[in-house]
């Protein structure tokens, strides 16, 4: 490729072989920088030529799973990450390598480019780094093309090399799942011995006994093997196999809203699900948009159940089309043995009375999660376009950009709705009335919409759902707030 700076360098050598043409009189300087014009452009172009030459390179994805990170987006070291290799077995040193990744987000419809730079690359030597693709939003996204770009010293061309995806059984679909919030356990400590005691917590207690195992802190005195003890000299405890039999159901509800405020209830049903897992408490999911999808309750969901479920949450729209309660009845056979549902909507409308009464009647204790669109991130009155930019400032530590295609083709899709209900807390004291525990967030507008404020708000409500003292149905709950 002929960069700007190429055609100068020849409209100027055009010019002094003109006017030597009309002027032989002229003295031989001209000569000079006319010919020098050409050698100049003619050298740079065999450096071009010659920047890629001996210059190997081997890639694979070295981490397609993670998930955002809202409290530091300026970590270079969050994303998906490419692993690259380059060895350089020509004699000219590689300076100024470009490697161009494009990713296709097939829901947004979006191209998505990632730029890294390589300095330099000495002759005879080999490199191995680690390019994360950061400040990627929630979604899923699939690997379009890799490309690397050299030029010469003075930037007058630019070669490329398009690395080839044709055949590759190792490429797999990049995943950012939703951000969750961390919240303790209660008792629990950063320590080993607090680990011990949450995984010993985990196992819960029943009428068949598992083995025997060391005591560690938590641990409930009247499970102590005597026996043992006296044999080994330590406290050594009974574990028994772990018997639930609630089981619960967590409902994402995919009704359009503003951006900020569907990845908020995304963040807060993936710190649910994460905070009942921790807790050895098994749920399943049930995501309500243009495409539902139910996921099963499984136990040990701290490992790939989670991730599935950070998987589907990942690909989640509110783009549902039809009322809340007429999806819910579509998935009431998945009721069958759920003792506990959780609602996490950010609709205020009356059909999240009528669902929650159609839970209930099929004999589930029902939760409701709030998310207050009215009072999350400001961008309800924002249009359409400004409201995705809105929500993902480019602020990469490499250079990258962004390309939109079909913005008005599916509106749907992008969650831009501007007119939002208001009077959440109203609705909140509806519900309540009618019988339900809800948690709206927040109930008040944070004085800074931040990451910080975000998690704070997912662990106040996270809390509120999670560790209340077996409450009634009937026991009202107060709204989350973070004073």
């Amino acid at each position: 490729m002929i960069t700007s700076r190429a055609y100068l360098v020849g409209v100027m050598g055009f010019c002094f072989y003109l006017i030597l043409l009309f002027n032989t009189n002229l003295p031989s300087q001209f000569y000079v920088l006319s010919w020098l014009s050409v050698g100049v452009l003619v050298s740079s172009l065999g450096v071009a030529l010659l920047t890629l030459l001996g210059l190997e390179c081997e890639w694979h994805i070295a981490k397609s799973h993670v998930a955002e990170d809202v409290e530091k987006a300026d970590d270079v070291g969050g994303g998906p990450t490419l692993q690259f290799k380059f060895a350089n077995s020509g004699s000219f040193n590689k300076t100024d390598l470009l490697i161009e990744a494009q990713l296709l987000a097939p829901r947004r419809d979006e191209i998505i480019t990632r730029q890294f730079l390589i300095e330099a690359l000495p002759s005879l030597s080999s490199l191995i780094c680690e390019l994360p693709l950061t400040d990627l939003p929630r979604g899923r996204y699939r690997l379009q093309s890799l490309t690397i770009h050299g030029g010469d010293v003075l930037g007058l061309y630019r070669v490329r090399r398009k690395l080839s995806l044709a055949g590759r059984t190792d490429l797999q679909d990049l995943i950012v799942e939703p951000a969750a919030a961390a919240l303790p356990l209660e008792g629990g400590s950063g320590n080993t011995h607090g680990a011990a005691a949450r995984a010993a917590r985990g196992q819960g207690h029943g009428d068949d006994f598992r083995g025997t195992r060391l005591y560690v802190p938590g641990d409930d005195l009247r499970t102590v093997h005597w026996k043992s003890t006296a044999r080994l000299g330590q406290l050594v405890v009974r574990e028994f196999h772990h018997r639930e039999q609630v089981q619960r159901l967590i409902i994402w509800d995919g009704g359009e809203s503003p951006l900020e405020a569907t990845e908020l209830s995304l963040r807060l049903t993936m710190s649910l699900c994460r905070a009942l897992a921790e807790r050895g408490r098994a749920c399943g999911l049930l995501r309500l948009d243009a495409h539902p999808l139910y996921l099963p309750a499984a136990r040990g969901q701290n490992g790939g159940s989670l991730s599935l479920v950070g998987e589907a949450l990942a690909d989640a729209d509110a783009s549902r089309e039809s009322e809340l309660d007429a999806a819910c009845g579509v998935f009431l056979r998945h009721l069958n043995g759920a003792g506990e549902v959780i609602l996490v909507t950010t609709q205020a409308g009356d059909d999240v009375l009528r669902a929650a009464i159609l839970l209930r009647s099929h004999g589930a204790q029902v939760t409701i999660a709030m998310v207050n669109a009215a009072l999350v991130g400001g961008e309800a009155s924002l249009p359409a376009e400004r409201a995705v930019e809105a929500f993902s400032p480019i602020k990469y530590a490499f250079s990258g950009r962004r390309e939109r295609r079909h913005l008005a083709r599916d509106r749907t899709t992008r969650r831009t709705k501007s007119a939002v209900p208001t009077d959440y807390a109203a609705q909140a004291q509806v519900l309540r009335h009618a019988g339900f525990t809800v948690a709206l967030t927040p109930s008040e507008a944070p004085g800074e919409w931040s990451g910080a404020t975000q998690m704070a708000l997912l662990r106040a409500a996270v809390r509120e759902v999670v560790e209340p003292q077996r409450r009634t149905s009937s026991q009202p709950t107060k709204s989350v707030s973070l004073r």
